[in-house]
């Protein structure tokens, strides 16, 4: 059998494949070896984007309450308020740094929350992502951290429990 250059056989010792079937057979073997990567390429993709997971909440108060309410809240998880204002609607804090879960690591977790008064301005709809940083070796190489969303996170439930605590809601049925 001929084959031309390009579509010529591959040639093992214990069979020959056409080209053509060869790179049909690697093309499908990386598709299935990228199927279980689905989450490791969503978050290479919310890297590039910046489109991280959020939750959101509305709370039955104008924005400068619960803004008072979610710098409360950032206070009481023990995260350092970095960034954000009333007029701007938004509030960042970071975490202390921890121990990792890796001997020698370290981690940090961040949260970004937007606040925005509900079209019918009796309300306040907070949107809320967060992030955690891991520094995989503190010691030989600090700085070199790398940043990854949180999805589901019980952090997410302690800020909005905090925000409703501090505007002096009642908990909701089954909290």
């Amino acid at each position: 059998m001929a084959f031309p250059p390009e579509t010529g056989p591959v040639r093992n010792d214990a069979m020959t494949v056409s080209r053509p079937t060869f790179f049909r057979l690697l093309l499908g073997l990386a598709i299935v070896g990228l199927a279980g990567c689905e989450s490791e390429i969503e978050n290479a993709r919310e890297q590039v984007t910046g489109d991280y997971p959020v939750q959101t909440r509305t709370f039955p108060a104008d924005v400068p309450k619960v803004y008072a309410a979610a710098r409360a809240a950032l206070k009481d998880m023990g995260f350092h308020f970095t960034h954000g204002g009333q007029h701007q609607g938004e509030v960042d804090g970071m975490s202390a740094i921890a121990p990792g879960e890796e001997n020698g690591s370290s981690q940090q977790f961040g949260l970004k929350a937007h606040l925005e008064a509900t079209l019918d301005g009796k309300g306040t709809e907070v949107t809320v992502s967060m992030t955690r940083v891991i520094e995989p070796d503190t010691e030989g190489h600090p700085g070199q951290g790398v940043e990854s969303p949180l999805r589901d996170t019980a952090l997410y439930e302690a800020f909005f429990e905090g925000v409703q605590r501090n505007l002096g809601l009642a908990p909701a049925p089954g909290s």
